[in-house]
């Protein structure tokens, strides 16, 4: 039935210039049969008017895999982009957070090497995953 009242809808203002005023008024009565016969509530109308609306469908969320999903925030990157950003977000902060900056503080030394090491892991698994998912 819905998708009956689309293809009218869809037709309507053609029907309005091709089709006589009769027409028109045998498509209303029959409208009405039709609620009767199928015994339908007030809340029908709305119900196929709403199914018409010029917005595009709603994107597709990407299944998100957790993991994956760490490896991106690792690199302070959104979930989902390309390897190019990949690239540049880890060489921007492997320049941030080299070992070699921090040589006269212990201390900061050790936890730029932690961090290093994580955000090694992140690239190289990010990149084996898009790879993966480009071919």
């Amino acid at each position: 039935m819905k998708r009956l009242w689309r293809i009218i809808e869809a037709n309507c203002a053609s029907a309005n210039e091709s089709f006589s005023r009769n027409f028109l008024h045998e498509l209303e009565a029959w409208e009405a049969r039709m609620r009767h016969k199928m015994k339908l509530e007030d809340d029908f109308e709305p119900s196929y008017k709403n199914d018409r609306t010029n917005e595009p469908p709603p994107k597709r969320q990407p299944t998100r895999d957790e993991k994956i999903a760490g490896y991106y925030a690792n690199l302070e990157i959104p979930y989902g982009a390309d390897l190019e950003t990949v690239k540049k977000a880890y060489r921007k902060l492997m320049k941030q957070y080299h070992p070699d900056k921090f040589a006269g503080d212990h201390e900061k030394q050790k936890t730029a090497t932690e961090i290093t090491k994580r955000l090694n892991e992140a690239y190289q698994a990010l990149e084996k995953h898009l790879q993966s998912r480009s071919t």
